[in-house]
C-alpha cells in the first residue's frame, strides 16, 4: 500500500500461520529449514530469514512447560535467526509472573513491551528487570486499517512495538559493510548475537523504563546503526570496537609513526558531524589543515603529503568533536 511504510520497506515477508504448540514448532522449523539451507548453499537455495516475529505468547506461564518450543528458539539462532517475541499487554511483572517466551533463557530471544507517544511504558504493557529487554513504540503508531485507508491505532499493543524490533533487526542486516554480510554467511550465529547486542546497547534509556527491562530503555534504530557502524571500521585485531568507534570520537591511529614521505590518520565519530584536521610543528606553525565529512560505513582517514616537509614530530589537531583530540607522529627519512 502506498503512503505507509514500516522500519524497513525493502524486504520479504515469509508468513505464517499457527494456533497450537504443534503448528507453531512446525512454523519455526520451516524458518529454520530455509535459512539452514541458505547458509548451505552460499544463498543460491532457501530463504535468508534473519529474525522470527512472534507477536503472542503463552500467559502465567513457565517457559519450561513448552520444551520443544523452548528448545527451538536456540535451533533458530544456531542458523542466525533472532526470535522477537511480544511481552503480554497487561500490567504485570514477568519475572514474577511468567510467560512464554519472554521468560526463556535463549540468548537468541529479544523480547518487547511497548511505550506510548510521550515515551512512557503504557499502562497495560507488562515488564520485567530480567525477562523484557526493551521497550518500542506501540501507541500511537500510523497503521493501515481493514478498507485500505489509513489510522492512528491510539490502544495498541506489544503487537504493535514487536514488529518495529523485527525490521529493525532486517534494517541492520542491509547496511553497506562487506564485513557484516559476510559473517552473516559464514558465522551467522555469532552474527545474530552482533545484531542483537546492537539492538539491545544503542537503546535510548528513558526514566519510565529504568530497572523495569534489560535495557532500562526504547529502540533506537539510528543508535544501533551507529553499532554497526563502529564494528564494520574496527580492524581485525580491534576486539573492543565499542570504546574505539563508539565511545571515544578520537584520533584511533596515525600511521606508520615514524613516518616518511606520507602519513595517515584514522578517526573515530559517529555523528557524521564535519570534523578539521589541522598539523602543527614544534614551533606551533600551521602545517597543514583539511575538513572532512564523515559517512556512515566508509573508512574513516586522510593521507597527507610529507614529501616537503623537514624531519621532525608534529602534532595532529582534530576539531568538531565534544573534546579536543590531540596526537603527535614524527617525520624521518
Amino acid at each position: 500500500m502506498e503512503g505507509i511504510t514500516g522500519v524497513n520497506w525493502d524486504i520479504k515477508l515469509l508468513l505464517m500461520s499457527a494456533h497450537f504448540e504443534d503448528e507453531i514448532a512446525a512454523a519455526y522449523l520451516h524458518a529454520y529449514n530455509q535459512r539452514k539451507l541458505y547458509n548451505e548453499t552460499n544463498g543460491e537455495e532457501g530463504a535468508f530469514v534473519v529474525a522470527v516475529n512472534g507477536s503472542f505468547g503463552f500467559k502465567n506461564s513457565s517457559c519450561n512447560q513448552f520444551p520443544i518450543l523452548r528448545d527451538l528458539l536456540d535451533e533458530l539462532g544456531a542458523v542466525g535467526i533472532l526470535y522477537i517475541g511480544a511481552a503480554p499487554n497487561d500490567d504485570v511483572d514477568i519475572n514474577e509472573r511468567g510467560d512464554y517466551p519472554t521468560e526463556c533463557p535463549s540468548d537468541y530471544l529479544i523480547t518487547v513491551t511497548f511505550t506510548n507517544m510521550e515515551d512512557k511504558r503504557s499502562e497495560d504493557a507488562s515488564f520485567g528487570s530480567t525477562t523484557v529487554d526493551l521497550g518500542a513504540p506501540g501507541s500511537g503508531v500510523f497503521t493501515t486499517n481493514q478498507s485500505g485507508g489509513y489510522k492512528l491505532e491510539t490502544l495498541g499493543g506489544t503487537s504493535y512495538a514487536t514488529p518495529h524490533v523485527t525490521g529493525a533487526v532486517a534494517l541492520l542486516y542491509s547496511v553497506p559493510c562487506e564485513k557484516l554480510a559476510a559473517a552473516a554467511l559464514n558465522n551467522p550465529t555469532e552474527t545474530a548475537l552482533l545484531i542483537k547486542d546492537a539492538i539491545l546497547k544503542g537503546v535510548d534509556e528513558v526514566p519510565d523504563l529504568q530497572n523495569k527491562v534489560v535495557s532500562n530503555g526504547r529502540l533506537n534504530v539510528f543508535n544501533s546503526i551507529n553499532y554497526l557502524h563502529g564494528y564494520c571500521l574496527a580492524h581485525e585485531d580491534e576486539a573492543n570496537f565499542e570504546d574505539t568507534y563508539l565511545y571515544d570520537k578520537d584520533i584511533v591511529r596515525i600511521y606508520s609513526n615514524p613516518a616518511w614521505n606520507f602519513v595517515t590518520l584514522d578517526y573515530a565519530v559517529t555523528d557524521f558531524k564535519e570534523i578539521t584536521v589541522k598539523i602543527y610543528d614544534v614551533l606551533g606553525r600551521l602545517m597543514h589543515t583539511e575538513t572532512a565529512s564523515p559517512t556512515p560505513f566508509e573508512n574513516q582517514s586522510l593521507t597527507v603529503d610529507l614529501r616537503s616537509w623537514a624531519n621532525g614530530t608534529y602534532f595532529v589537531t582534530i576539531l568538531g568533536f565534544e573534546k579536543v583530540a590531540n596526537q603527535p607522529f614524527i617525520k624521518s627519512n
